[in-house]
């Protein structure tokens, strides 16, 4: 399969909340990923 997309290292923070570090995605061909949040959103 061939890959559609390859993140590595992602972080996201706000001035007093760190959301995310190191976070890392791999995407093949025909492969699905959905992202939830603690919220539904």
């Amino acid at each position: 399969m061939a890959t559609l997309l390859t993140a590595r290292n992602l972080e996201k923070s706000f001035p007093s909340n760190m959301l995310f570090e190191g976070v890392g995605v791999h995407i093949e061909s025909g492969e699905r990923l959905g992202m939830i949040g603690p919220n539904g959103a």
